[in-house]
Formats: structure tokens, sequence, C-alpha cells
């Protein structure tokens, strides 16, 4: 699929001029200035659609100054399948996105490393669940750890890793290595349901380059 015309930013400067620090919950804007997070999950052909076309009225209606987090989920174990969500996904994106600023992530290294190939104009992000890796893909060593998860973002134009472990916060020597590797590192809440608090305040002052939190 060729790219949008136009050249891609470098993803920190798309980050920072977007201020993306707050996010919403998926399928959620909380009101002007506010940002909304995507969720993508193809399980059946019918939910598929659906999706698409939730994404497209998303995109139509929303201002254009509301950056988009769209975490991408594909459960079918098929390569063109996977191939063919991709490219609808892109197809709409590419059409109805605009200007405005888009992040894809996704729990599955399979989607990140197909996205990266077909497109370099957004930036990708890898989920990864620590220590449980409950949302992760099961037995992937990629998803173990952040070490891991580090070394498999940056060969395939990965731009960075979203993680829910709060000792990343502990530990300003790891997180270093992370920006040392030009990778972007997000921290997000272990539990997405809960609210924005003090602790979060304290969070930020650690060498993070976004803090998600559940803004309400």
């Amino acid at each position: 699929m060729p790219p949008p015309p136009g050249h891609a930013v470098p993803v920190k400067q798309q980050l920072s001029d977007a201020n993306l620090s707050l996010l919403g919950t998926h399928w959620r804007h909380s009101g002007p200035g506010e940002r909304l997070k995507l969720q993508i999950d193809q399980t059946a052909p019918q939910s598929f659609a659906l999706s698409t076309q939730d994404l497209v009225t998303r995109l139509l209606k929303s201002p254009t100054t509301v950056p988009f987090v769209i975490e991408l989920k594909n459960e079918l174990a098929i390569d063109m399948d996977c191939s063919a969500f991709l490219d609808c996904i892109l197809q709409t994106v590419y059409r109805f996105g605009s200007k405005r600023t888009i992040v894809f992530t996704s729990f599955n290294p399979a989607l990140c490393t197909a996205l990266a190939v077909k497109q370099d104009t957004y930036p990708i992000f890898f989920l990864i669940d620590i220590p449980t890796t409950n949302k992760s893909v099961p037995g992937d060593v990629r998803s173990a750890s952040l070490q891991n998860a580090m070394h498999f973002a940056r060969p395939f134009g990965i731009a960075g890793v979203v993680a829910a472990c709060d000792p990343f916060v502990l530990s300003s020597t790891l997180l270093a290595k992370v920006n040392e590797r030009g990778l972007v590192f997000w921290k997000r809440p272990e539990n997405m349901s809960d609210e924005y608090d003090k602790s979060a305040a304290k969070q930020s002052e650690a060498v993070l380059d976004f803090l998600v939190v559940n803004h309400r």
C-alpha cells in the first residue's frame, strides 16, 4: 500500500506536539482537548466491519486537534487475514485521518512488525504486561520482559514500549537504557479503571517519556 502524501515526522516530535500525556479509555472522548484511545478487535468479519465503520465515524466527528491512540487486536492466526486487516485500517486512516496525530499500539508483536513494514507515517508502540502478561501473546518471549521488548522493537522500527509496571518508575537506570536505544517509553496504570491520583504526579517525575492515566 503506498504511503499518504507528505513525509514522516520524528516520533518524539509528533508526540510532544500532541501532548499525549493523558489518554481517555477506549471509545471515549471526555471533552475539548482530551485524547481519544480506540481499540479495534478483529475476532469476526462482522465485528471488524463494525469497528472500522466506527473508526470512520470517530475520525469524521472528532476535531482534528484530538490525537488518536489506536490499539489493534487480531486473534486470527492467518497471515493473509492479518494483512488485510491492517490494510483496511490503514486505508481508513489515510483517507479520513487528515492531519490528525495518530499512534498505533498492540500487544501482538506480529501486528506491530507487519504495520511497521506497511507504513512509516504513524508511530507504533509495543504493549506488554509484566509480570502477568495476561494481554500479551501467551508464550511469546518478546512480551516476557522489558529487555526482550526493547530488543524486539528497535530493529523493526517500533517507536517504543508501553508497559504497566511500577518498578520501572523506581529505576531511572533502566529507563535511561530505554532512551539510549532510541525508544520511547510510556508507563500505563496497572488497572486502566483506576482514576488519576497523586501517585501519577510522582511517577511523572521519573524518566518517563509519557505517563498514561485514566482521565475522567
